[in-house]
């Protein structure tokens, strides 16, 4: 309130001032007013100035530092285009690597085409050639079977031929033999009888080839057993049935094709003939002979036999008018077989 009332007063006293003013005074006070406005305006002037060059020197600063930052930025521009133009370069020589690369796998593509077409191609001639493998392999195999039959069928033909060919000796029949000499030999020993028979026992070759080292063992036994024994060969001294059983020598004799030879052989003497008739005793002959053939000389043939010897006819008289016996060799029921045969009894 006080500056309002202050303010006013000033402005009353500069009315009332101005009022009394005279022409002069009035053009003095505004040429004092025009020289101060001068003055202050100059002044202002001056210090505009000042402010002026303040401004100028601090935009100048700033001016020289942007044209420092714009020296170094251009510095990094220019590494930066340098670096950019190096990158170009890369770029370039990447871009001249990949084309070449891709020129690479486009030759290499075309390559492995080539290589798939020709794998290929030889794949086909491949199969076709196994094909034809395969029909040589049928065709071969087909010529083997042919092959393989025939050398079954020569070896089959080899083997009759063989089996006709070869020696093959199987015993005939029984012959009986009348022969004198002494009791050991005629079993006589009260001197009205000296003689006795002998069963021999016939071989025939039916073979084309000589039947080499044909060798006949043969055994003789006598028993009063009540049926005829299936086997002899199988008989033992312990058996209380048997009276006497015997193995004569061997004999050994060369027998040709298609030719019957006597081997092996029991002396029948006239007690026993007697004996035999009456239902007293039963005769048996048996044995084995062995041979081998020309056709396969490492291997030995074998046959076994065996026969009961039933005699019928008058035995008695002298050695000139006695009555010959006959004789039925009955083969036993086992003990009669030939090479492999043999194995299975």
């Amino acid at each position: 309130m006080r500056l309002v009332r202050y303010l006013r007063r000033k402005q009353h006293e500069h009315h009332a001032k101005k009022a009394k003013e005279s022409g002069a005074d009035v053009a003095a006070r505004r040429t004092a007013i025009a020289t101060i406005a001068i003055a202050v305006l100059t002044f202002a002037i001056a210090a505009t100035s000042v402010l002026q060059w303040i401004v100028f020197n601090r935009q100048l600063d700033v001016m020289q530092g942007q044209l420092g930052e714009m020296k170094a930025t251009g510095k990094q521009t220019d590494d930066a285009i340098a670096a950019t133009s190096r990158l170009v370069d890369q770029a370039a020589k990447s871009a001249t690597a990949a084309s070449q690369l891709a020129q690479a796998a486009s030759d290499t593509a075309t390559a492995n085409r080539i290589l798939a077409d020709e794998t290929h191609k030889l794949v086909e001639n491949s199969a076709k050639s196994n094909a034809a493998a395969q029909r040589m392999v049928d065709t071969a195999s087909k010529a083997n079977a042919v092959a393989a039959d025939l050398v079954e069928t020569t070896r089959q033909a080899n083997e009759t031929a063989k089996n006709v060919q070869r020696a093959f000796v199987l015993p005939r029949g029984i012959e009986l033999v009348k022969v004198s000499g002494p009791a050991r030999l005629t079993g006589d020993i009260t001197g009205t009888t000296p003689f006795a028979w002998q069963a021999f026992v016939q071989w025939e070759n039916s073979g084309n080839t000589p039947a080499r080292d044909f060798t006949v063992h043969s055994s003789c036994a006598f028993g009063d057993w009540p049926t005829p024994v299936s086997d002899p060969s199988k008989l033992t001294i312990d058996d209380p049935k048997l009276q006497f059983i015997m193995k004569n020598r061997d004999v050994s004799v060369l027998i040709g094709p298609k030719q019957t030879v006597d081997a092996g052989y029991c002396v029948v003497h006239g007690l026993g003939v007697m004996l035999q008739q009456f239902g007293e005793m039963q005769d048996f002959l048996f044995g084995e002979a062995t041979y081998k053939d020309i056709l396969n000389p490492t291997y030995t043939h074998r046959t076994q036999f065996c026969f009961q010897l039933r005699l019928s006819g008058s035995w008695a008289g002298s050695i000139d008018d006695a009555v010959p016996l006959a004789v039925d060799g009955r083969p036993c029921e086992k003990h009669n077989c030939a090479d492999e045969e043999c194995d299975a009894q």
